[in-house]
């Protein structure tokens, strides 16, 4: 599925494939009986800008597009009912506004093909491909006069390869959006080109989840050459390690057996390439060691994952891996048409060399003495693969 689709990438996909993905929650009734036409655009104006550069948006401005966003994106333009909750979040994400820039998380899960409503009269692309360029032709330029930028090209999620227990289906593409300031977003929610064209995002995404987070420093290296996958032998012996140094006596928790088979899968699939890894966190209010550790104990959640990096720090480093941000801070979710878990607070996406160079770091002995205090500071983890993409400087 993956080959195939790179294949697709690198005969079809322009820059408007490249730059984003952006969508609302809809009822997802894709067998409406309304007959989706253009509706008359009700005069909505933009009041008189108060606010500058870096500074967060007015009440005014804030009402503003949230009125335009509701007379745009009806069912009779669209062709899918926009639901209360979509407004709710777009209201709380401006509201939040702090005139800073920030990245949005954009995380999809495609259709098999296009699923236009059943009365659907407009154009209609052949494939999903098709269908999110014709959306993405339609919002570029006004991503592009905002100043916004996609970070990466197209990047492939594959299964997640650690999860706490979360329940969410596997997703299919990643992009990581910049963006100035949080009125550049709502600018496009609000513009009619966009009204006029996410009829194609609904058809070609089946569901999206959009989290917002503070924009952290970019430390791009150059780019990684590909190695050759890990083999079987190889994989075996890095799981048996992998099982022997994460024993309950040694970390004060039970290694999940449906956490080894994650990270079987995922060296199973290794093909040499370097990667991300997309990190969500969610934190402790205070450190949650185990009753009975008899080891060194943080005071605070801060001071356990110090601990628990400084140890990981130099095993990264000897493989080539390293962190593509500082730390950055998660917001709740803009978008969640497939009512995912969005409860994060903290993201990090880090690049990998290879495959072989993540389970370096979970055989290590440092790795295994110190990840106590990881489980102490972070009450759940998921981490997904995706494939590295080409680093645009915003």
């Amino acid at each position: 599925m993956y080959a195939m689709k790179k294949k697709l990438v690198l005969l079809g996909l322009s820059l408007f494939m490249t730059v984003f993905l952006i969508g609302c929650n809809t009822s997802g009734n894709e067998e409406t009986n309304t007959l989706p036409s253009v509706s008359d655009k009700e005069d909505i104006s933009l009041p008189v800008i108060t606010s500058k550069e870096g500074e967060p948006m007015t009440n005014d401005e804030i009402k503003y597009y949230l009125a335009k966003i509701e007379a745009n994106l009806t069912v009779e333009r669209t062709g899918y009912e926009l639901l209360p909750d979509s407004l709710q979040r777009f209201k709380e994400f401006a509201e939040a506004d702090d005139g800073k820039p920030f990245y949005m998380i954009n995380l999809i899960r495609e259709h098999q093909e296009p699923q236009y409503p059943a009365n659907w009269q407009g154009e209609r692309a052949k494939t999903v491909q098709e269908a999110k360029m014709l959306y993405s032709k339609a919002c570029y330029p006004i991503m592009k006069e905002a100043g916004s930028s996609s970070m990466f090209g197209v990047n492939y999620a594959y299964p997640a390869v650690f999860n706490t227990g979360i329940e969410m289906k596997d997703w299919d593409q990643f992009y990581l959006i910049n963006y100035p300031n949080r009125k550049a977003f709502m600018e496009l929610l609000a513009s009619d080109p966009y009204a006029d064209a996410i009829v194609h995002k609904y058809a070609g995404d089946k569901d999206t989840l959009l989290i917002p987070v503070t924009a952290g420093e970019l430390d791009a290296k150059e780019p990684f050459s590909d190695s050759e996958p890990m083999t079987q032998e190889e994989v075996e012996q890095y799981l048996a390690k992998y099982q022997e140094n994460l024993s309950a006596d040694r970390t004060g928790k039970p290694l999940d057996p449906k956490e080894v088979n994650l990270i079987r899968k995922f060296a199973e699939a290794d093909d040499g390439k370097p990667f991300y890894m997309i990190n969500l966190i969610q934190e402790y209010d205070e450190p949650n060691y185990p009753e009975n550790w008899q080891g060194e104990k943080a005071e605070t959640v801060l001071d356990a994952k110090m601990l628990y990096s400084k140890a990981c720090y130099p095993i990264m480093m000897n493989t080539g891996s390293y962190s593509l941000f500082g730390v950055t801070f998660t917001g709740p979710a803009v978008v969640n048409s497939g009512g995912d878990f969005e409860d994060w607070d903290q993201f990090y996406l880090i690049s990998y060399p290879n495959r072989r160079a993540f389970m370096e770091l979970l055989v290590n002995e440092a790795y295994a003495d110190a990840i106590v205090h990881k489980y102490a500071g972070d009450k759940e983890t998921l981490l997904i693969p995706v494939t590295a993409g080409e680093i645009a400087i915003p």
